[in-house]
């Protein structure tokens, strides 16, 4: 038994030291979003990322754009949480702030499907509507430069009709 509880706290010490190089910016149950020296790592850790239209995925990556809720962007700010905020429970959502490249992009794409009858939304949204990011533009995929920038968000909705 010692020797196991001393193996576990090797293993645990030896994963550590390797990620010290790594910064965190941004962690929750879904993902970890670490920066090394030369690039960007996003992890699913999660059983539960979202997943866009099929009709959408031509717009959005899902499986290697991190989604996640924007709760507002200021001066090249922009600070999230989990992509699953609930704002009646905000104190249960740890917020993080992202840095933004001076030149990010934001973009949206909506998805009505209609018993099968698919329709796309998809534009660049005008500086001069930056300012509801956080308010009516939350939920988005991020894209990151080597060095964490934020380079990209494109915001996601899409609402399915049945029966």
């Amino acid at each position: 038994m010692k020797k196991l509880i001393v193996f576990v706290l090797v293993s645990l010490s030896l994963l550590l030291i390797g990620c010290e190089d790594k910064n965190v910016l941004y962690k929750d149950d879904t993902y970890v979003i670490t920066k090394t020296e030369t690039s960007v790592d996003v992890q699913i850790v999660g059983s539960y990322a979202p997943v866009v239209h099929d009709a959408a995925k031509e717009y959005i990556n899902d499986t290697q754009l991190p989604c996640l809720y924007v709760l507002s962007y200021e001066d090249n700010v922009l600070t999230v949480t989990s992509h699953d905020y609930d704002g009646d429970a905000k104190r249960d959502f740890k917020q993080w702030k992202l840095s933004a490249s001076k030149d990010i992009a934001f973009s949206y794409v909506s998805v009505v499907d209609d018993n099968g009858n698919v329709t796309i939304d998809n534009a660049q949204i005008p500086k001069e509507d930056y300012k509801y990011i956080g308010e009516y533009y939350t939920g988005g995929y991020f894209e990151f430069n080597n060095t964490g920038e934020v380079t990209k968000i494109i915001f996601y909705g899409d609402t399915i009709i049945q029966g």
